[in-house]
């Protein structure tokens, strides 16, 4: 066995040990543990005998939203095949455990030889699909080892990722185990290229855009948010943290947003609705208490719910998107969809499309209140939010079809 493997092995079994210390105080760790309980037991019993199967696995529920269109491709498709939906994450599993289009939802057993022989076996896919990440060396050698194709899709690649690093041997060798990687910018194609997989690579956009599009396409009105709004638009808050919100109540309190403004909270539990309406006192009304009465004389819309987001960019005219200010971005696509200028903040970098939609004028970032005051100064016309918002929405346009790519690649290739 390689040095290289042996410290891969190493590194799992003390994330395994890491993961059950944690599970007695967090509620996540105890999620990942209890979900691998008799999973083998539970796949055993759940597959039915002569199918034909395809694996899809993704790490979260972000990495799922980019591998759906996808899935239902397939299932419109060859609606025979049945789909394994794995998750390497709860937060993609418990939420998504009972998506129709799967046939069958299972948490990944942890990456060791064993349960990879295990796993592959009772699955016994046709081909495995992986999105975006999430390699796991023991699972890609067993698929090799039985002549199942693995493909990678909407995968984007950064300089001082370990796979091009002196280290990341393994990590190449996993690369180097796809059928076919498609990837979502040329700067991904070429860094593969640089490891002469160029036989093996495709640039497809990514898989997502194509999700939020359908969406924009089947919105429905909301006939609340429409008497608050009368013939205006309004700026939309998407996912807010505290962060968010208090730049933008500086902003209002300058007369800088002259708009309504409609307020989708990152949480919408009792404590974090309750600091937003605090912040906003009388001016706003929560979606839940809001009626013909009393909503058309608010400024703010606070939208107490879940669900209801990307329907909400229907009636904006600018987007303000949370998670900058913590671990990440949260989804600026949809409001990309809607040709609304999208403003974030700093924390932005591993998420290709907001990089792009900075670089064509269609999004902004801002690192402090002043930047975004200075924003909103630039976007304070109509003329220079319709050129943003149609820079927005002209790369959703130009970007879609990868879907439709990937599929047509898998049937020639016979793979389906």
């Amino acid at each position: 066995m390689q040095l290289s493997t042996i410290l891969y092995n190493i590194s799992l079994r003390a994330y395994r040990l890491g993961i059950g210390i944690a599970s007695s105080r967090n509620s996540k760790a105890k999620q990942w543990i209890e979900g691998r309980k008799d999973v083998f037991e539970k796949i055993e019993k759940a597959l039915k005998e002569d199918e034909k199967r395809i694996w899809v696995h993704a790490s979260s529920l972000g990495e799922f939203e980019q591998g759906r269109p996808l899935i239902e491709k397939i299932k419109a498709e060859k609606p025979d095949i049945k789909i394994v939906l794995t998750f390497f994450s709860p937060s993609g599993f418990e939420i998504r455990k009972n998506y129709p289009q799967a046939d069958y939802v299972f948490y990944l057993p942890l990456d060791t030889k064993s349960n990879a022989e295990r796993f592959v076996s009772l699955v016994h896919p046709g081909i495995a699909i992986f999105i975006k990440y999430d390699f796991w060396y023991h699972y890609f050698n067993e698929l090799n080892i039985r002549n199942i194709p693995i493909i990678l899709i909407s995968a984007v690649f950064r300089h001082g990722q370990i796979y091009f690093k002196p280290l990341g041997v393994l990590h190449r060798k996993m690369l180097s185990m796809l059928r076919h990687i498609f990837v979502q910018d040329e700067i991904s194609e070429g860094l593969l290229k640089s490891l002469h997989l160029e036989k093996n690579v495709s640039k497809a956009p990514d898989t997502r855009i194509d999700r939020v599009a359908d969406i924009a396409a089947k919105t429905q009105p909301i006939p609340i948010i429409e008497k608050f709004l009368g013939d205006t638009k309004a700026l939309i808050g998407g996912s807010l943290y505290d962060a968010e919100n208090k730049y933008m109540r500086r902003a209002f309190d300058k007369g800088l947003i002259k708009s309504k403004i409609i307020i989708a909270p990152h949480k919408v539990d009792k404590v974090s609705v309750d600091s937003i309406l605090e912040l906003w006192k009388n001016e706003a009304v929560l979606f839940t208490e809001a009626s013909v009465e009393n909503v058309a004389d608010k400024k703010v819309l606070i939208v107490n719910t879940i669900g209801l987001l990307s329907s909400l960019y229907q009636y904006g005219n600018i987007a303000i998107i949370g998670g900058g200010f913590g671990k990440g971005i949260h989804n600026t696509l949809e409001p990309a969809t809607f040709g609304l200028p999208v403003l974030f903040g700093p924390k932005y970098q591993k998420f290709n499309e907001a990089a792009v939609l900075i670089a064509i004028g269609g999004a902004f970032c801002f690192s402090s209140g002043e930047e975004f005051i200075s924003i909103l100064n630039r976007l304070n016309d109509s003329a220079a939010i319709a050129k943003a918002g149609e820079a927005a929405k002209n790369f959703i346009i130009e970007n879609t079809g990868g879907t439709e790519k990937i599929y047509i690649w898998m049937n020639e290739e016979g793979l389906l």
